[in-house]
């Protein structure tokens, strides 16, 4: 039987190296890159993971910081092509130097929805408040708890395998193992072919409220000014849409 591993797929080497491949998808990076501020704007991409939105951003002018406490993560971003445009940093946004300061922040991937406690978020958002310039822009989505995403993390809703080069496939089913509002607890499979094995990770995430987060990032200083409900730029939908995806200002410092 499969062990199953805490968060394997930010830590196991083979779910490292599969991440781009599975979540191969790229509106959230178009849509972001359209509401950042021009090049050469200092960007800061908070649990960048294997470093892909980070080293587009680099390629096309912007001064790009990388931040991950996946320390496996970030090694797999160092040894991507022209990796040394982007500073890379193993750790939270407190970690970084006291001295830096960003244009705008972006958090792609749902990884607002991995700061589990209160005090998880209020911590990204002072740290966001002391990293950021005086009108700063941080840009993060997270998952509209209204519409329940997580019924269709089931095996039967698995979506095909992903290739992932020199005649490798893998395919990924989700289960969720518990449901205790706000959060859910899941079960990713890796399934890799031809005889590669298997992988569990297990992961929980928060589905916090749109007001909530508002409060919390009001709390610290800043003010949304922009709010959507999906990749396309529709308006938010309490009831319909699949994101909220936020635009905020740090409005003081």
């Amino acid at each position: 039987m499969t062990d199953v591993v805490k968060d394997a797929l930010y830590a196991d080497p083979r779910l490292v190296a599969a991440y781009d491949s599975i979540n191969a998808g790229r509106e959230d990076f178009d849509f972001y890159q359209s509401h950042l501020p021009a090049p050469p704007a200092q960007v800061l991409d908070v649990g960048c993971g294997t470093g892909r939105f980070a080293l587009e951003l680099a390629q096309i002018g912007y001064q790009v910081t990388g931040c991950d406490p996946a320390a496996a993560m970030i090694a797999h971003a160092q040894r991507q092509p022209q990796a040394e445009a982007v500073s890379w940093r193993v750790g939270t946004v407190s970690a970084l130097p006291d001295e830096a300061r960003f244009d705008a922040a972006v958090m792609t991937g749902h990884a607002f929805q991995c700061l589990l406690t209160d005090q998880d978020v209020q911590a990204f958002f002072m740290s966001l408040n002391a990293r950021l310039k005086l009108n700063g822009v941080l840009m993060f989505e997270s998952r509209n708890p209204r519409t329940r995403a997580w019924k269709r993390w089931k095996p039967a809703f698995s979506a095909p395998s992903v290739e992932l080069g020199e005649g490798q496939t893998v395919q990924v089913i989700h289960d969720v193992i518990a449901q205790e509002p706000p959060f859910v607890t899941f079960e990713e499979r890796y399934i890799f072919a031809p005889g590669g094995g298997e992988a569990v990770s297990q992961s929980t995430l928060r589905f916090a409220s749109h007001d909530d987060i508002v409060l919390f990032a009001q709390a610290a200083g800043f003010e949304c000014v922009g709010l959507w409900g999906d990749w396309s730029g529709g308006s938010y939908d309490t009831a319909l849409s699949p994101e909220m995806i936020f635009k905020f200002r740090l409005a003081q410092g």
